[in-house]
């Protein structure tokens, strides 16, 4: 893939201290210590982070996370973001 492709992933998308030349932005999901957090915590703020930064484009936010359509709408429907 060329290098200037706007593919999203961990490296690029800022979620490790050191692994991106772009500033974390203040929505990034990681703000607190991981441990801190449950892993369904961290789930959730990691899928509205992305669908987020995809201006709130489910389908791309689905083929960003590696998930279906539906799985997202059901994961924003127990979050209660189903808009």
């Amino acid at each position: 893939m060329p290098p200037d492709s706007k593919i999203l992933d961990a490296q690029n998308a800022g979620m490790f201290p050191g692994t991106s030349n772009t500033p974390r932005q203040e929505s990034a999901p990681m703000r607190h210590n991981a441990s801190d957090l449950s892993l369904a915590e961290v789930e959730r703020r990691h899928i509205l982070w992305v669908l987020a930064q995809c201006g709130h484009n489910k389908t791309k936010a689905a083929e960003i996370l590696g998930i279906g359509t539906n799985t997202l709408w059901r994961k924003l429907k127990r979050y209660g973001r189903e808009t």
